[in-house]
């Protein structure tokens, strides 16, 4: 492990440790499943770096007032991050995550940009019923746009897709 400070991470401010291996590796995707969480609201590309650090940091952040917003700031420990690819045939949309209401969209969500793959998780989730905040109020979604993908918005998601059940309830919950 190797304890970083990352200067935007405002959340952590004595740093974290990350594992060693993200300064070796040349890539890293991130391949999250699509679950609600009882505390975190949901978990997918961004929070599935929690996994990577110690337990002491985990529990440094889990008793944050700013939880939601230090889940954000985690995968600012690397600049390798080139996709998430979010398995969304099945998933969780209330408890969570690891047990809760089962549903099975059949879809997977791919992004270069960790912020917007969770983005179109989220609204997935809430269109399929779960009782989360709106998709851009999310503070966690909320943190990841300004600290990761400064131009990403409603406005600017470019979603392609074919053959999605439910589409049109996922733009809805985006906004697009």
């Amino acid at each position: 492990m190797l304890h970083v400070q990352p200067a935007a991470a405002n959340f952590w401010p004595r740093g974290f440790s990350m594992p060693k291996l993200f300064t070796e590796v040349d890539h890293i995707i991130a391949l999250p499943t699509l679950r609600t969480h009882q505390l975190a609201g949901f978990t997918m590309g961004m929070k599935i770096f929690v996994g990577a650090i110690p337990q002491d940091d985990r529990g440094v952040m889990h008793s944050s007032l700013q939880f939601h917003k230090a889940i954000a700031e985690i995968a600012l420990c690397t600049d390798k991050i080139r996709m998430s690819v979010l398995d969304a045939r099945q998933g969780f949309n209330s408890g969570g995550p690891d047990s809760g209401n089962l549903i099975a969209p059949g879809i997977v969500i791919a992004s270069t940009d960790l912020v917007a793959a969770d983005a179109v998780g989220l609204a997935l989730l809430k269109a399929s019923g779960a009782f989360v905040t709106g998709v851009w109020n999310h503070p966690t979604i909320r943190r990841g746009v300004e600290v990761h993908s400064p131009l990403l918005s409603a406005a600017t998601l470019n979603l392609i897709a074919e053959g999605v059940d439910g589409l049109d309830a996922i733009k809805a919950q985006l906004g697009v």
